[in-house]
This record gives structure tokens, sequence and C-alpha cells, in this order.
């Protein structure tokens, strides 16, 4: 038994090598997230993106949004005593060509879908009246991740597409 799921770790692992490879994929970890796995990413984009040939202001966005997505993460992880099948985190970086890929996500359960989308829709009011007397980047950034997770996404590209101040 215990060779068994040795086997099909190193099948899922292989896998996830060739995927990795094939698709570009910076960094990929599906689990429990906390300070220290998040630290340990962001030390890795870091030096990554040091020695990347990208332009500066491209290198900063893309570390800041890591940041953003990794803090959601971790402050909202769905906190269940239910064991689910599947990790509940989710963060992908993928690079092509020049452009990068940010994917984050969790889990949640149901019965917490309503919580979260009052708390969604909240939060793009605040940050619509923000961004009318503070257009930063940050404050921009916040309101186009919300509109993302609102699927609201002319909204969010109206934002991604709008030089940063």
């Amino acid at each position: 038994m215990e060779t068994d799921n040795k086997k099909e770790g190193l099948k899922l692992a292989y896998e996830l090598f060739k995927d990795t490879q094939q698709d570009n994929l910076e960094y990929i970890y599906r689990g429990k997230f906390n300070t220290d796995i998040t630290d340990n990413i962001l030390s890795l984009a870091e030096e990554s993106l040091r020695l990347s040939e990208q332009k500066l202001t491209i290198k900063k966005r893309v570390y800041f949004v890591m940041v953003e997505g990794l803090q959601n993460i971790t402050r909202h992880q769905d906190i269940t005593s239910i064991d689910f099948p599947v990790k509940p985190g989710l963060f992908v970086l993928q690079r092509k060509q020049n452009s990068y890929f940010i994917t984050t996500g969790n889990l949640i359960e149901k019965r917490n879908i309503r919580v979260l989308q009052g708390q969604l829709e909240l939060a793009i009011l605040a940050y619509e009246k923000i961004v009318k007397t503070i257009a930063s980047s940050q404050n921009m950034t916040n309101l186009s991740l919300a509109y993302v997770l609102n699927k609201q996404y002319a909204e969010a590209l109206k934002f991604a597409q709008s030089p940063l101040t």
C-alpha cells in the first residue's frame, strides 16, 4: 500500500514537472498557506524577478500583485472543520514571453458564498469612492481584483489598462 502511494506521488510530481516546463510555470503551490510559506514563495520570486530582464516597473507590479494575492489567500482561508479532499489554497505564477499570469484561490464551503459575495460588493463600493479621490496604483489594483472576484470583468479590465499614477 505504501509503495502504491509513493508511486502515485512520484507520478504526480513528474506530471507537475512536465506541465511546469511546458507552460513556463515559475511557481506553483497548493495547500494551506501561512506566513512561512508566503515568505518563502516571495523570496524565491524576488530573486527570480531580480535576475530577469524585465523592466523595473514590471518587476514591481508582478511582485506587488503576488504580495496582495498571497496575503489574500492567507487572510481569507476558509477555516473549517471539514477536511477537504484537495488542498484549500492555490498560488500559480506563470510567465509566457513578456507576460506574467498570477492565479490565486481558496476553496470555500458553499454555505459561505453569500457572505463573501456581500463582502465583495461592500469592498467595491468602498474602493470606488477611494479611487475617485486617491487614484493610487494600490487602490486601483485592489478595486480591479474586487471586480474580478465579483465577475465584473469589463470593469476590472478598465483598471488593468489604466496607467499607474
